[in-house]
């Protein structure tokens, strides 16, 4: 797959940002909170970056060559997003991005730590949401 080539899962996202109730059932979140969090995502991804630079980790910022599966930040925050919202296994999360089931465990790892995000952390409002969505209560654990 050409690394610019959009995931269908995403495109459709794009084609229906309007309708906040199947971007819901997709992310957790309605489209203007996704699009309030893109800066705040896109800033925690630099951070870490510096981070690795600082500490040792890397020795420059990525930058040119090729830019992967998960091309841009909205794709990355869409990703993460997706996968926090829906737990699917890292084989079904490969098929819908179009990935080795080892390379969709690796952009979680790293997206999960980028965003600074735990399932412990406050929600937020509306206008400042957190970027781990809630499940009803109902479904957080085993029902039997």
């Amino acid at each position: 797959m050409s690394s610019n080539i959009e995931p269908s899962i995403f495109t459709y996202f794009n084609q229906n940002s309007s309708n906040d109730r199947a971007i819901k059932s997709l992310i957790g979140l309605t489209r203007s909170q996704f699009d309030i969090l893109v800066p705040k995502f896109e800033a925690g991804l630099h951070e870490i970056q510096m981070e690795r630079v600082t500490n040792g980790e890397i020795k420059r910022l990525p930058s040119g060559g090729k830019s992967g599966f998960l091309h841009s930040i909205p794709l990355k925050l869409f990703f993460i997003l997706f996968y926090l919202k829906n737990y699917p296994t890292f084989d079904v999360l490969a098929a819908i991005f179009m990935f080795s089931s080892g390379d969709a465990h690796g952009h979680v790892e790293k997206l999960f730590t980028c965003s600074g995000a735990h399932p412990s952390q406050a929600r937020g409002s509306a206008s400042e949401p957190r970027l781990i969505p809630r499940r009803p209560a109902e479904n957080a654990g085993f029902i039997p």
